[in-house]
């Protein structure tokens, strides 16, 4: 299952990325719904993935589908600003 892409070690991983707790023993390369697979192809269950991945699942295509749609338009905002589809999707 690994390419070239995601052929990444562990070693490689623990060189460049800030140690802010302690990381699983394997390395996600592919994710849907509470399941994600490593570089094997190995299934785990996700009961640690980030912000609202616990709550929404990897990869649901209605969430694939919105972030493309509002990817086009404005990606990330802090929330110093009013923004049109947040205001809308709460009425």
């Amino acid at each position: 299952m690994a390419t070239e892409q995601t052929a990444i070690t562990r070693a490689t991983f623990d060189e460049v990325i800030l140690p802010v707790y302690a990381p699983a023993d394997f390395i996600p390369v592919k994710g849907k719904g509470s399941r994600v697979w490593d570089q094997q192809g190995k299934e785990y269950i996700d009961f640690a993935g980030g912000i609202a991945v616990t709550a929404l699942g990897h990869c649901h295509p209605a969430l694939v589908e919105a972030l493309k749609s509002q990817g086009g338009n404005l990606m990330a905002y802090q929330q110093r600003f009013y923004q049109r589809t947040g205001v809308a999707s709460g009425t």
